[in-house]
This record gives C-alpha cells, sequence and structure tokens, in this order.
C-alpha cells in the first residue's frame, strides 16, 4: 500500500517548512554556543592584539609620510636660505600655496635659528586657528630641549583637535649624521579627524574613536552618539589608564549581552603622547567577535550528533519543499508558457483540484489577459485621439482608424459612413472594399435595418444575426452573405444632429461587454470631432479662397481707380496752376474781384494737390503690395533731401510760429537709397509733426549712426500717441485718434514702412500721452565709406 502525504493547504506548507528549517537555525548555534564558550577566550584575545596592532601599523604609514614630508623641506636649501632672508615670496610659493595642496597637511610650522616664528599656515589656507603664544613658546622648548635628528613624529593638541605631527632640524642634505648645528625647526602636521579615520577604517575594517585625555570623544566613524560609547570605566579612570600604558596600546574586554549568544566586545586603546611623552588623548579601536568566532573545529560526539540531526532536517525539509512548492511552481511556469504561445480563456495547470497555487496561477493567468486588452485598447483609443486631433484631412487616415478599432476589439470588418442633412450617405471606410462600390444610399437604407435608429441617435449591439428578430429576412441575407455574425453600431454627432455612423462587425456571434461599448461610445466622440475638423478645415479653405480673390480685387480696383484719378487730377492742376499765376500779375489791379478769384484758385489749387497726393500714395501703395516697385538707388544727401523738405512746409512752419532745428552728425558714412522715396518719407514725418504740434511748439530733426546704420528721428512737442494706438500706427488706413481729428487717410505712414522695408531697415515711434513723439528709420550702410563734409546743420526758423 503505497503512503501519501496528507492534503495540506499552502499556509500550513510554509508554516511546517518554517518550523524545520528555524529549529535547526536556532538549535545548532545555541549548541555551538554552549560547547564553544571554554575554548573562544584565547582566540579572541590573540585576534584583538593583531587587530590592534594592524591599526598601530596604520597611524605608522600616516606618521613615515609626515616625517619623509618634514625631512625632505628641512633638508632643502632653499628652506635653509629661507630662514635666513625671510622672503615672503618664496614662503607663499612654496609653502602656502604648495604644501597643503601637494602634501595633503593642515599645519605648517618653521622657526629661525634664534628659535623665531617665520612662518606658519594661515588659517585661511588651511581652515585651522593661527597660533597663539603659548603655542609658539611650545615649539621653541622642543626646539631648544629635544633632539631633532631624524625627523621624529608626535602628537599635538590645539583647540580644533589633536594634530599628528612630524618635526625636523633645518639644514643641508649633506648632514647624514645630524652634526651640523641647525638653522631652525620645521614642523608639519595633519589633524586627526573623521575623514582621517574613516580612511583608516577603509584600509583595517575597524571602527575608530578619538578621545582627549579625559575620555571626551573628539572624532569617530561610528553613527551612534560618542560620548554615550562602551566602556564607562575608561572615561572613571582615563588619566592613570594612559599613564600606565605602553605605546603598542592594551585591549580592554567586556561582554555585550547575556545569556548563551552573548558577544564579547574588545576595545583596543592607542595612547597619543605629545614630543615630552605626557599623555594628550587615545584612539579608542572597536570590534566586536561572537562567542564561537574561529573555534576550531573538533569531530566529537557532540559534533556528529549536531550535524546529523541537522543533515536530517535539512534532506526532510529539502523533499518537502520540492514536493509542496518547487513542483508546483514549475508547472504553473510551464503552463504559463504554453499560455503565451496559444492564449486560452481557460488552461490547466495540472494542478489537483483546489490547489492553491493553481488557483493562483489561474488568477493571474486571467488578470494577465485583461491586461492585455486593455493595454491594446489604450493604445488604439490613443492612437485614434491623436490622428483626430492633429489631422485636418482624414482622406488618408480612415484606412488606419479602421484597423485601429478592429484590432483593438478583436473585430473583423468595420464599416464607417457619413450622413448628410437630405438623408444621403457616403462610405467614408469599409474593409468590405470588394462591394462598396455597389452601394448607394437605398441599397443600404434596405438592407441595414437599424440606420433609422442610428439616425435617431440611437446604439445598436447585435450579439447573435441569426437569432436577432429586429432584422429583416433581406437585411440578415446581406449580413450572411458578408461573414458577419454580430454588429455594434453607434452614432457620429456633431452638436445636436447625427453626422455619421461607426459599425463594427465580428464573423461569429459575440457578446459585447460594457467595457468594449464604453470603448466604441469613446471611439465615436473621437471620430465626431474628426468629422467636424474636416468639414471646419474645408470651410476654412473656401473662405480663405474667397478672401485672396476679394483682396486681389480690392487691389485690381485702387489701381484702377488711380489711374483714372491721376490724368484728371493733372490736366486740372495744370489749369488752376496758369489761372494763378495770371491771377498774381493782375493783383496791383485795384479791383478785388481779380483776389478773390485768386483766393478761390489757390483753394482748388490746394484741394487738387490732396487729391494728387492721396491718388500718388494709393498707386504707389498698390505698386509695393504686387512686388512692382521698382526703386532707384543713388548717393543719398541728407542735407539736401532735408533742405528740400523744409522748403515745401516752410510756409506751414511759420504760420504755427513753430520751432525747427536739424542735426546731423560729422562724417556720416555714404549709403545709397532711392532719394525721392526717402524724401517722401521725411516730407510725411515732417508733414505730420507740423500738423499735429500746437503753435510755439518744437520740431527737432536728427540723424545719426547706430548698430542698426543711419538713423533719422524726427521729434515734436505735440499731445503724444497712447500705446494701444501705436501698435497699429504703420497698417494699412488705419488712423489713429489724433489723425482723425487733423484730417487724413491712414495711408501716409503704412507707405513709408513699405519704403523702409523694400530699403531693408527699420521704421517705428516712441511717443507718451503729453510728452510728444518721435518717428524715426534706419537705413543699412553701404559697403563702401565716404566721408560728408560741412554735415553739421542747425536751423532755427522763427516767424518775422
Amino acid at each position: 500500500m503505497q503512503f501519501r502525504f496528507p492534503r495540506l493547504n499552502l499556509t500550513t506548507r510554509l508554516l511546517c517548512l518554517t518550523a524545520l528549517a528555524g529549529s535547526f537555525t536556532v538549535i545548532s548555534p545555541i549548541a555551538i554556543q554552549i560547547w564553544a564558550n571554554a575554548r573562544v577566550q584565547e582566540s579572541s584575545e590573540k585576534i584583538g592584539r593583531d587587530r590592534l596592532q594592524r591599526s598601530r601599523g596604520t597611524m605608522s604609514l600616516y606618521a613615515a609620510q609626515l616625517e619623509s614630508a618634514a625631512i625632505d623641506e628641512a633638508t632643502w636649501t632653499e628652506m635653509r636660505d629661507f630662514t635666513i632672508t625671510r622672503d615672503p615670496e618664496w614662503a607663499r610659493a612654496n609653502l602656502t600655496d604648495w604644501v597643503p595642496d601637494a602634501l595633503d597637511l593642515d599645519l605648517v610650522l618653521v622657526l629661525s635659528k634664534e628659535g623665531e616664528l617665520i612662518y606658519e599656515l594661515e588659517a585661511a589656507d588651511s581652515g585651522t586657528s593661527s597660533l597663539a603664544r603659548t603655542e609658539v613658546q611650545f615649539w621653541q622648548d622642543v626646539y631648544f630641549n629635544l633632539p631633532l635628528f631624524p625627523a621624529t613624529s608626535t602628537f599635538w593638541q590645539r583647540p580644533e583637535g589633536i594634530y599628528m605631527v612630524a618635526f625636523a632640524k633645518i639644514s643641508t642634505s649633506d648632514d647624514h649624521e645630524g652634526k651640523l648645528p641647525p638653522h631652525g625647526l620645521y614642523m608639519v602636521g595633519k589633524l586627526i579627524d573623521s575623514e582621517m579615520l574613516a580612511e583608516m577604517k577603509s584600509l583595517t575594517l575597524e571602527d575608530y574613536i578619538l578621545r582627549d585625555a579625559g575620555g571626551t570623544a573628539i572624532a569617530g566613524t561610528l553613527p551612534e552618539e560618542l560620548d554615550d560609547r562602551h566602556l564607562p570605566e575608561l572615561f572613571e579612570n582615563s588619566a592613570e589608564l594612559l599613564d600606565s600604558m605602553p605605546d603598542s596600546g592594551t585591549i580592554l574586554e567586556h561582554r555585550t549581552g547575556t545569556g548563551l549568544l552573548a558577544g564579547d566586545r574588545l576595545d583596543g586603546i592607542l595612547p597619543l603622547r605629545d614630543p615630552f611623552d605626557r599623555p594628550l588623548g587615545m584612539l579608542e579601536v572597536e570590534y566586536t567577535l561572537p562567542s564561537w568566532y574561529l573555534v576550531p573545529i573538533q569531530l566529537n560526539l557532540a559534533w556528529i550528533s549536531l550535524f546529523g540531526t541537522g543533515g536530517l532536517l535539512f534532506v526532510a525539509s529539502s523533499y518537502l519543499l520540492v514536493r509542496w512548492v518547487l513542483a508546483p511552481v514549475s508547472q504553473v511556469q510551464r503552463a504559463v508558457v504554453q499560455f503565451s504561445d496559444s492564449p486560452e480563456p481557460t488552461w490547466d495547470c495540472n494542478l489537483p483540484p483546489g490547489d492553491a497555487i493553481g488557483s493562483l496561477a489561474m488568477a493571474f493567468a486571467t488578470l494577465v489577459e485583461q491586461l492585455q486588452v486593455q493595454a491594446k485598447q489604450a493604445w488604439g483609443f490613443g492612437n485614434i485621439a491623436s490622428w483626430a486631433n492633429q489631422s485636418t484631412e482624414f482622406r488618408h487616415t480612415w484606412p488606419k482608424v479602421g484597423q485601429t478599432i478592429c484590432t483593438m476589439l478583436a473585430a473583423n470588418d468595420v464599416i464607417i459612413l457619413k450622413h448628410d442633412a437630405e438623408g444621403e450617405l457616403e462610405i467614408l471606410y469599409t474593409t468590405l472594399s470588394p462591394l462598396q462600390d455597389t452601394w448607394n444610399a437605398d441599397y443600404l437604407s434596405e438592407r441595414l435595418a437599424y440606420l433609422p435608429k442610428l439616425r435617431d441617435g440611437e446604439s445598436v449591439a447585435l450579439t447573435d444575426i441569426d437569432r436577432d428578430t429586429s432584422l429583416s429576412d433581406t437585411s440578415r441575407t446581406f449580413h450572411r452573405s458578408l461573414g458577419i455574425g454580430a454588429i455594434a453600431a453607434f452614432p457620429l454627432w456633431e452638436e445636436d444632429r447625427v453626422c455619421g455612423s461607426l459599425i463594427v462587425c465580428a464573423s461569429a456571434p459575440k457578446n459585447w461587454n460594457a467595457a468594449e461599448l464604453r470603448l466604441l461610445d469613446n471611439v465615436v466622440e473621437q471620430l465626431a470631432v474628426a468629422l467636424e475638423k474636416q468639414q471646419l478645415f474645408r470651410e476654412t479653405q473656401q473662405q480663405a479662397k474667397q478672401l485672396r480673390e476679394y483682396n486681389r480685387s480690392l487691389e485690381d480696383l485702387i489701381s484702377a481707380l488711380g489711374h483714372d484719378l491721376r490724368n484728371p487730377l493733372f490736366s486740372q492742376k495744370i489749369a488752376l496752376t496758369a489761372l494763378v499765376e495770371r491771377l498774381e500779375h493782375r493783383s496791383e489791379a485795384t479791383d478785388d474781384k481779380p483776389a478773390q478769384l485768386l483766393n478761390s484758385a489757390r483753394n482748388s489749387l490746394q484741394i487738387n494737390l490732396s487729391l494728387s497726393n492721396l491718388v500718388e500714395n494709393l498707386l504707389n501703395i498698390s505698386r509695393y503690395q504686387a512686388g512692382q516697385k521698382q526703386l532707384v538707388y543713388a548717393p543719398l544727401n541728407w542735407e539736401q533731401t532735408i533742405a528740400d523738405a523744409y522748403q515745401l512746409l516752410e510756409q506751414s512752419l511759420l504760420a504755427k510760429s513753430l520751432q525747427w532745428s536739424v542735426s546731423i552728425a560729422p562724417n556720416l558714412p555714404a549709403i545709397e537709397a532711392d532719394v525721392v522715396e526717402i524724401g517722401r518719407i521725411i516730407q510725411n514725418m515732417l508733414s505730420n509733426a507740423i500738423r499735429f504740434t500746437p503753435s510755439g511748439g518744437q520740431i527737432s530733426v536728427c540723424v545719426d549712426v547706430n548698430f542698426d546704420g543711419i538713423f533719422f528721428s524726427c521729434r515734436d512737442t505735440g499731445k503724444g500717441i497712447s500705446a494701444e494706438a501705436q501698435k497699429n500706427l504703420f497698417q494699412r488706413f488705419y488712423q489713429a485718434g489724433r489723425s482723425s481729428e487733423k484730417g487724413g487717410t491712414g495711408m501716409g505712414l503704412y507707405l513709408c514702412r513699405k519704403i523702409i522695408e523694400a530699403h531693408k531697415g527699420r521704421i517705428g515711434v516712441e511717443s507718451q500721452v503729453g510728452q510728444g513723439s518721435t518717428f524715426w528709420f534706419t537705413l543699412p550702410i553701404s559697403t563702401h565709406y565716404q566721408c560728408c563734409t560741412d554735415c553739421e546743420l542747425q536751423l532755427n526758423a522763427s516767424p518775422s
């Protein structure tokens, strides 16, 4: 009869394995602890002494480095010369700037032959405090009372801590036996801080605490509070302990626990003494050894019993672990690999019914399957939303949308329809491409029985075409001929009307779950946005085309109007000019009728000039906008151009009693420009300044050079322009508030902007309400350079 293990759940199995493993883990160390306590004392003391000597050797390495640095510098010929010359530049270059960084020292001191302090490493250079008078006197006592050959390493305490120092007499390299008289004392030192102790720990793997002679912790590598560490007897008798302690140090031992599992705390103490062999402090070396550490293995009866029992427990626990845990896990692993190759809704792990691991594996498989489906749907929806938001022409995007929907819902076919207001249907996309050319609105309306519901805004989900009673025989036959077994259809909304439909088809009957229907609902929202965006894009294109045609017609109208008005106005101008000249010759007559006719003719001539200027501006604007304006470049004479503008506007200046000044910088670079067009700009700016400056005001014209080239500015003392009006001041037909008050067409400054842009320059205005305005423009400098002579012009015009 075959023995069968009782069927246990996973919790009981793990508890059994834990009990077996825990028994072996706990019982074995306790038994070994009891047997080994009697043997551990000798081994622990030996290990402690070895570790203490290792720490002492590490300290000796630091001391040897300091001694080497001291003897190398002290026997340097230039060091001996420094004790005589005391050159501060040499000290700065060879001690202050080099020694701390190159040798990683914190303290440097030099005494002269007479024992005078001639150099110390300053606090700003090393981070240490300056030497006090008593500290200098200490080293003078060392210099006069202790042997200085060879270099000696020792310790020295200062307010910031305990230093390891090395000193030697200053002599020459030829003094091999130290018989020559010293030229001074050279001392170097390094602060024993937590960083240095951490370096020692990386070498010896021990923890260190630096204490002063009273037992107070100064630095260390332990994370806990240093003053509360071990060995309270060390603090109580620290002075006596240091006085009687040999240089090689000592070991203090105490237990860190009670019972069978107690450990031994070993603390090594290394004394630190100054040059006169007086105790300064101590370096505490800490390490813990378990009581069974490095106990010699003896194969006696106790060991044989322990290992035998442990071996049996290990074999039993291993067998149960394999049978109860590892075997079911391996079966689940094989099932997962098989499922990844050909996933099915249900899968078998070949585990006993009710097995906890099998149930967990089934739950895990179901979760993985659901996550895969959700990830696929989220990916597809994200792509559709991106296409809907980024594309303006969906003609090439519909195939990607249809394929993505089929992938998301494991469907076979998709149909996307567009409805118009008259009930007509347009197939935007379908995977049933062989048949779509034969479909029309009547054909589809008869065979898609659910289209009326879609037009009314209702969604439709049919799980089985063959069994659904809402379909007509014609509709059912149509779906069967296309291999459709189930459909889910949703309307596409545009504001408050249905603009299309989305029909998803499955080849076999399918139960559409709530998650799939919600996903389709979200998809149709994005598709509706895409349809609306596509329609809006087409309308915008059409409106833009109409605006371009209108703008072209307006420009043609302006051009034609300018040409039609130009010739009659020119003829009228000639006639009026001749009439004014004839009337002026008869102005001496006693009859006042010719004078009246002269005034009327002058007014008519002024109106003619204004209309002619308006027509000329219209024609120039039309030429610039059409790109037909040809600039005639020639050297620009600023004096002559400004003088011509002044001559034309002189009467207006005198009529308003305006002060007029012109400043042209000397040695202006020569430039080439269209002289007539630049004169037109200057005349326009001066005319605006005269128009909007009150009587008695001032107008200033300046020509200078800046980083853009030649800089022209015209400043007036008018009422200024608001910041809001300045933004549109150079736009076509724009009139600021002040322009509408004084009259104007809003074309002058726009034409000025076009002229300056054609010259590759810049134009602008600076103004504040109540403080006047400054209109300016810049012209780039030509490649050649010529100096203008006699270029400083000050012209003041006052009414006579």
